[in-house]
């Protein structure tokens, strides 16, 4: 008599029910590419209802209670333990593998090491003698006991030994799949693992870092020195590199509080954005030409520049009266310093006339590149108090742009 999971997948569907029986009936499928359609389908949801700790618990308990499990065949022990080495290597090659990231400590992703490390050590008498020494090796660091583990060898002998040879060298792969996500991991987040006296590179020397310090010379770039199009596509490089790591459930975690680690790089990396365009603008760098008529080449400058600015009204600055003042020589240097004072404001005003046309000129880039992230960020600057507060030069902005359209209704007339 068949068992009753099997009757679930006549109809390709699979049936609500524990984590114990989904892993059961997932290891009785014998179609591939339906096996892998259901195992993203659980990696997908399992956390609507599992931590990932407590799903990682839960396959680890799946593990030992087939290898002790009498009433299974050994071919059935087989297909159950090479399912579960499959779900965790799908997992690990998918971008649900986001969810390990949780530096420092990475506590998940060493718990999942520690788990492939004891599923490797019931197999490890089938391996070479050079697979045997880096088992041994490790064995020290393991939780699960020495005679726990020898039952387990004992339970397993029924498997036949082609097949036992197979689960050693998944169970081998498993592990080191673990181990090179999890150098990839710490070194991401800026964390160094502890390395032996023989793997240890050398320090170089000290003259030769005096050397290459002086001879180095560190030049920063400003905002001038890059163009509207190298900004727009930066922003949209940045923007594409976070969405594509974005784990969809994330989504709806964050909506519920919950910590969404990829989600979290974007709203970042917003913000970042956002503070960028209102620094720029506001900064004062040292004195350049003033550049406006050349941010006028995009043709989505004009629909987009009706997003960006705000219609202000020009108003004149008016002097107050006051008393006569009789010192000549006070007046000459009021006169000076009111002269000095305009001709500086003339140009910072220029400047951030300037930057406030580079900015809309990048907004309309960032739409034809379809970064509607970034886009979003940089209006919502341009839109800000600070900003929309620069009235002379939105003012002065806003003449240049009907210069120039005056200028070339003149050239098709």
């Amino acid at each position: 008599m068949q068992p009753f999971s099997n009757s679930i997948y006549q109809d390709n569907e699979l049936s609500a029910g524990t984590i114990g029986q989904i892993l059961d009936a997932l290891s009785e499928i014998k179609c591939e590419d339906l096996a892998f359609t259901n195992i993203r389908t659980l990696l997908l949801t399992y956390h609507l209802h599992l931590s990932s700790r407590e799903f990682l618990t839960a396959i680890d308990e799946k593990f030992w209670s087939s290898c002790f499990d009498q009433c299974l065949w050994a071919s059935q022990k087989y297909n159950i333990l090479r399912f579960l080495s499959k779900l965790l290597t799908c997992w690990l090659d998918s971008p649900y593998a986001e969810v390990f990231y949780s530096p420092p400590e990475f506590d998940d992703l060493n718990y999942l090491y520690s788990v492939g490390s004891h599923w490797l050590n019931v197999f490890a008498d089938v391996l070479p003698s050079t697979h045997l020494t880096q088992t041994s090796r490790s064995s020290s660091k393991r939780k699960t006991s020495v005679e726990y583990v020898s039952k387990a060898k004992v339970a397993v002998m029924s498997i036949t030994k082609p097949q036992q040879v197979d689960l050693a060298y998944n169970f081998e792969r498993l592990c080191h799949k673990i181990g090179s996500l999890l150098e990839r991991y710490c070194l991401n987040a800026g964390l160094f693992k502890e390395v032996s006296a023989e793997g240890a590179c050398a320090l170089p020397d000290k003259s030769l870092l005096k050397n290459t310090l002086t001879k180095t010379s560190l030049h920063l770039p400003s905002f001038a020195d890059f163009s509207v199009t190298e900004l727009a596509e930066q922003l949209t490089y940045q923007d594409k590199v976070l969405f594509s790591n974005v784990f969809p459930p994330d989504c709806l975690n964050y909506v519920r509080q919950r910590p969404a680690p990829t989600i979290e790089p974007t709203i970042k990396q917003f913000n970042q954005v956002y503070r960028l365009v209102i620094t720029t603008i506001l900064e004062s760098p040292p004195n350049s030409h003033s550049q406006v008529s050349s941010f006028f080449d995009n043709p989505s400058f004009a629909s987009t520049l009706a997003l960006t600015s705000a219609s202000v009204s020009f108003t004149g600055n008016y002097l107050r009266r006051g008393e006569a003042v009789t010192s000549q020589a006070l007046k000459a240097a009021v006169v000076d310093a009111a002269v000095e004072s305009s001709q500086q404001q003339e140009s910072g005003l220029a400047q951030r006339t300037d930057r406030i046309a580079k900015w809309v000129s990048v907004t309309a880039r960032l739409r034809d590149l379809r970064s509607f992230s970034a886009f979003k960020a940089v209006i919502t600057a341009l839109q800000s108090c600070a900003i929309q507060s620069l009235r002379q030069s939105w003012n002065q902005f806003e003449m240049q742009v009907l210069s120039m359209i005056c200028l070339c209704t003149f050239r098709f007339i």
